[in-house]
Order: structure tokens, then C-alpha cells, then sequence
């Protein structure tokens, strides 16, 4: 009797709240469908009769592409006026040569009546395919990719019509949760086919999997046939577990869609899987670092309707990365006893249950609240003519008004942070050249030649880093207090300057030989101050974490329209966590090799400056492997 009465109070309950929220969907759109004619459809002269092409790599049907897919749509179905065509290149399925030349015909013999405005362009195979013959099907129009592994910024140089996304996944936080997750498992199985994807995600693994040598042993397996992956995974005992990424193709040809490759891996072993898209979620993995094709999909339709409303591509960020998140199927956590509190922070659970008696409280406060929610609008509504136009204007003074108390208290923070780092770093090298020349008035008498020159050499690069260390920190300082830094930008001689930066730190230092390969003469737009403390700073770095009696080479190498000067040193190098720091201007204080302070400033203010004239900086680096860092400015007039 008890099940019968919750169940006709829960029928009824949901009954309620249906009605009163339809009525609540019903009236005030009703009575305020006069003030909000247009809904969500957006239109404008601009967009009407533009056409957006989307080339797929893959075929509808399969899993990524059809989330991307659904991204765009969520986007589109606001702009009734523009012309949406899809197309797919099936590349999972066919990949030949011939394959493609014959997609290029195709594809000029169908758009030849048809003028393009912009085309997005969905992961690599679409990619490669416009980086080659997209200038001839459709001119110098915008393309807008996203999806694209292994992806290199130099392929941007030749093609100024290109902006977009790359398809990261996160390989390094997908690893670490298998080890948080599983400390007691050793053996990691790596499952990945040899597509075009897959070959490009190989490349990626070799760049993570050295940083997890000393916890994890590896097995990549990525020739087999269906029968063959059956029998590998069958084998497995509980040292193990499975990194699954991308099994579309066996090597007898056959194709393989994501649904039935995680189906033949889970149905023929009981470790636990892990992957890095969403197509594996709620499938049969425990979880890891998950990208979505929902929010590629999404990014690049949103940037396609700026370009198509402003007409123009300049303005829009030419490559990012999005952000993957931590999630996790809570019955594959119950299957294996993995607990919530063992899972990383911010991490997103699918699959929970609710129970009952939970499920009835939120019924309760959902059918209050809705009750709440109608008088509130009913009451709100009688007074919304009358206050409308005084509560703009309030919203825009308070706005106003909060936009200024925030920026004077970054000020006020910025600038006790600044002094405080100021009289910090500055003792301890003051207080050192303080104690030399101490030492060197008292007993000057004492002293020969040699030693005499020893000490002036020792206090003149004592002088020279305290210089540098308060170059930093007043650059910093400045940036932090101005919205823009007032710069001067005009042609440069940056091989001057390089060689001028290199004698200088010649004479003050004699372990580290400095290599100048950069070609003479060349030039770059800049100002030449900035420009000057931008590399003393980086070559300073450089010197101060290689090993003694290393050396430091810097060279150049020029394209259409950037320079890009690499300094490379042969030193202990940096952790990802380290580099991953230096671009969100937070740098982790490390010490030299010979035990130098760092701030870590002077790398937060060189990236400000970069972006501030249109250049960039990029680092790639190892622990004990040294590290490269590229600095590209635009090229000089002459």
C-alpha cells in the first residue's frame, strides 16, 4: 500500500509541475512577445544568402563527427539566414592518393556554381586537403579548422586565411589519472590503429610517455587484426591497464567504428580502460582527461559568424587550444571500487544514481519553486513597464562602478605584490656585492693582481644579474600598473642586438660559450628597448641553467612575413608543469644551476610584450634534455 501512495503522490506531483511550467512558458511569453519579437533567431542584411561549407575527414555516422557536428548546429540554428552544406571526405574508410585527386574533382565540379563564403574545415584529413587545393576551389576565402592532431604553427605562415583549433588531447592528464587512480598497476597497453589520426596521436605519445618512464612500463600495439586485438586484451592480468585511443581501421582494411572498438576490448578483459574523447564516455571506460567534439564544433561555428559579420578575419585569435576536463562513469568507478575523494580535483561524474527519497525531496522543491517562480514574474511583470528604462540605467552605472572598484584593487594588490618582490629578490644580491667590496677595502693591501681581478670579475657579474633582476621587476611592475604599454615599433636590426647581448655576457661570464648563428644584417619590427631586454633576458636564462662549460646557440630562420630567433641551451631543461606556468604569466621560481634566484617575472613581461607587437613566444623542452625557446616577431621593412 505504502509503493501505491508514493507512487500516485509522485504521478501527481509531476503532473503539477508540468502544468505550472507550461503555464510559466505560456504567459510571459505571451505578454511579452511584443518587447522581444526576434527571440533567439538572429538576423542581419549582412548574413543573408552567406554560405558556410562544413568538410568533414570522417563519415556521418561515426561518433566525433557527429558531436562536432551538433556543436556547429547549436550555433547555426540562430542564423536562419546562412547556408549550411556538408560534406564528407570519409577518410577513416579511404585513404589513398588517387582517393583524395578524385575528391578534389568531385568537389570543383560541385561548388563551381556556388560561391563559399567560409569554410570550416573538421579534423586532419579536411585540414590537409584545404591546405593543399582549398586556394584553388575557393580562393583566398576564410577557413576555420578545429580537430587537427600533431598540429604545427608554421603551416600558418602561407596561409593567413586560416584560424582555428587544434584537436589536443590531453595525454598527460589521462596518464596521471591512471596512475592516481591505479598506483599498483605497472603495465600500461596503449591501443592505437595506424590512420592518419593514429599515425599523428603516435606523435604526441612520444612526447608525453618520457615523463612517465620511472612509474609506468609501455606497450604501444597498433597492427593487429580484430581476432588479434581479441586475443591481446584476453591475456592481460591485473598489472595492467588499457589507454584506448583511436581503432578505426585493422590491418586487413576493415573499418571499425568507435562503438564496436571499445565493445571488443571491454567484452574481452576485465582492467580497467581509460580514453581522451567523449565517443568512449559512458561506453565502457573508466574516464580520463576528456576532449568533447560538442565544444570544437561550437568554437569554430561561433568564430565563422564573426568573420561573416565583420567581413574580415583580422581580429580573431589564429590558433588556440581547447581545454579538456576530467571526467569519469560512475559505474565503471563502482565496478573497480574507485571512490570520489580518489578522483582528481574538478572532476565530472556521469551515470550517478539519485535515490528515491532524494528524487522525492527534489520533486517537492521543484513544484515550490515553480509556484514561487510564477508570482514572482506575474508581480515582476505589473511593474516592468514603469522600471525598465530606470533599471537600465542603474544596471549601466553599476556596472560601470564595479569595472573601476576592480581594477583599483588589482592596482593596489599589483602594486604591494611589486614592492614586496622588489625588496625581496634585490637583498640577497646587494648583500652579497655589499660583502665583496667590504672585503675588498680592508684588505685591498693584502691582495695581488690576480686575486684583485678575480674579485672585480666575481662583484662585475654580481652587478650584472642585480641589474637584470631589477630590469625585470620594474618591466613587470610597469605592466601591471598600465592597461597598454606605450611602445615604439619600427624596423630593428636584431642581429645587432643578439651580438651586442653576447659580447656582453662574454665578458662577464667565461664557463658558458655563447654561439651566434644568427644571419647578419637581419631585421624585424619592434621596439628596439624591449627588443634588447626581451633576448637579455631569455639568453640570461639560458646561461643560467646550463651546465657549466656548455654552451648557448642562437640562430634565426625566416618565412614570408615572421622571424624566429632560437635560443637553445643544453642544460637541465623544464617539466610541462614549469612551461605550462611561463604562458599563464605564473612562473615557477626554480634555481639556476650554480644556484641563481629566479623571479620568474621577466618571463611574464616578455610575453606581454610579444603579444603586445604582434609576435609570440614558444617553448619546447625536457627535463635534463635542455630547453628551446622561440621568440617570432614580425619581419622587418627591409
Amino acid at each position: 500500500m505504502n509503493t501505491i501512495i508514493i507512487r500516485l503522490i509522485y504521478s501527481r506531483l509531476i503532473s503539477q509541475i508540468f502544468f505550472i511550467l507550461g503555464f510559466l512558458l505560456f504567459v510571459p511569453v505571451s505578454l511579452l512577445a511584443q518587447d522581444n519579437i526576434s527571440g533567439k533567431l538572429m538576423s542581419s542584411d549582412k548574413l543573408t544568402g552567406k554560405n558556410v561549407l562544413v568538410l568533414h575527414s570522417y563519415h556521418q555516422g561515426l561518433e566525433w563527427t557527429d558531436y562536432v557536428t551538433q556543436g556547429i548546429n547549436s550555433v547555426f540554428i540562430n542564423y536562419p539566414d546562412i547556408n549550411l552544406f556538408f560534406e564528407y571526405m570519409d577518410a577513416k574508410r579511404f585513404q589513398s592518393d588517387d582517393y583524395v585527386s578524385e575528391y578534389y574533382n568531385y568537389q570543383k565540379i560541385k561548388n563551381r556554381d556556388i560561391d563559399i563564403d567560409v569554410v570550416i574545415t573538421v579534423d586532419n584529413a579536411a585540414y590537409s586537403f584545404m591546405i593543399q587545393y582549398g586556394n584553388e576551389l575557393y580562393g583566398d576565402i576564410p577557413v576555420i579548422f578545429c580537430g587537427v592532431n600533431n598540429f604545427s604553427i608554421y603551416d600558418l605562415d602561407d596561409h593567413k586565411n586560416f584560424v582555428g583549433i587544434g584537436e589536443r588531447a590531453d595525454h598527460f592528464g589521462t596518464i596521471a589519472s591512471v596512475i592516481k587512480l591505479f598506483p599498483e598497476r605497472k603495465n600500461l597497453l596503449l591501443i592505437n590503429d595506424t590512420t592518419i589520426t593514429g599515425k599523428a596521436i603516435n606523435e604526441e605519445l612520444a612526447l608525453v610517455m618520457p615523463m612517465f618512464y620511472d612509474k609506468l612500463n609501455f606497450e604501444q600495439y597498433s597492427v593487429f587484426s580484430i581476432d588479434e586485438l581479441v586475443a591481446k586484451v584476453s591475456e592481460l592480468d591485473d598489472s595492467w591497464v588499457i589507454y584506448v585511443l583511436v581503432v578505426n581501421r585493422d590491418k586487413t582494411g576493415e573499418f571499425i567504428s568507435y562503438k564496436k572498438g571499445i565493445e571488443i576490448i571491454n567484452n574481452n578483459t576485465d582492467v580497467p580502460v581509460f580514453g581522451s574523447w567523449d565517443f568512449y564516455l559512458g561506453k565502457g571506460i573508466v574516464g580520463g582527461k576528456i576532449t568533447k567534439g560538442f565544444d570544437q564544433g561550437e568554437y569554430v561555428a561561433t568564430t565563422a559568424v564573426k568573420i561573416l559579420e565583420s567581413g574580415k578575419i583580422n581580429g580573431q585569435k589564429r590558433f588556440k587550444f581547447l581545454d579538456s576536463k576530467y571526467m569519469f562513469d560512475h559505474i565503471e568507478m563502482e565496478k573497480f571500487e574507485i571512490r570520489h575523494s580518489d578522483l582528481p580535483e574538478n572532476s565530472e561524474v556521469i551515470n550517478e544514481k539519485i535515490e528515491n527519497r532524494y528524487l522525492l525531496k527534489l520533486i517537492y522543491v521543484i513544484g515550490f519553486l515553480s509556484v514561487l517562480s510564477l508570482y514572482f514574474i506575474v508581480s515582476a511583470y505589473t511593474k516592468q513597464r514603469r522600471t525598465r528604462k530606470l533599471n537600465r540605467i542603474v544596471e549601466e552605472k553599476t556596472s560601470e562602478l564595479k569595472t573601476a572598484n576592480a581594477r583599483l584593487s588589482e592596482v593596489i594588490v599589483n602594486k604591494d605584490k611589486f614592492l614586496s618582490q622588489l625588496a625581496h629578490d634585490l637583498r640577497n644580491p646587494l648583500g652579497t656585492a655589499k660583502s665583496m667590496l667590504e672585503y675588498m677595502y680592508l684588505h685591498s693591501s693584502e691582495m695581488n693582481n690576480e686575486k684583485r681581478d678575480k674579485l672585480l670579475k666575481a662583484l662585475t657579474h654580481q652587478a650584472a644579474e642585480t641589474y637584470g633582476l631589477l630590469e625585470d621587476l620594474i618591466h613587470w611592475g610597469k605592466l601591471q600598473f598600465v592597461s597598454k604599454v606605450a611602445l615604439n615599433v619600427k624596423t630593428v636590426n636584431i642581429y645587432a642586438i643578439v651580438a651586442e647581448l653576447s659580447e656582453l655576457f662574454h665578458l662577464n661570464i667565461n664557463h658558458i660559450k655563447l654561439n651566434n648563428y644568427v644571419t647578419e644584417g637581419l631585421t624585424v619590427k619592434a621596439d628596439e628597448f624591449v627588443a634588447r631586454f626581451i633576448f637579455r633576458n631569455i639568453i640570461q636564462n639560458a646561461i643560467k641553467y646550463s651546465l657549466r662549460n656548455g654552451c648557448v646557440d642562437i640562430s634565426s630562420r625566416v618565412t614570408n612575413d615572421s622571424v624566429y630567433i632560437n635560443i637553445k641551451d643544453y642544460g637541465i631543461g623544464m617539466d610541462q608543469n614549469i612551461i605550462k606556468s611561463i604562458y599563464n604569466k605564473k612562473s615557477i621560481q626554480t634555481l639556476g644551476t650554480n644556484g641563481q634566484a629566479s623571479t620568474g617575472l621577466g618571463l611574464s613581461a616578455v610575453i606581454e610584450y610579444l603579444e603586445n607587437m604582434n609576435g609570440e613566444l614558444i617553448i619546447e623542452s625536457e627535463p635534463e634534455k635542455g630547453a628551446l625557446v622561440i621568440v617570432k616577431l614580425p619581419k622587418g621593412d627591409n
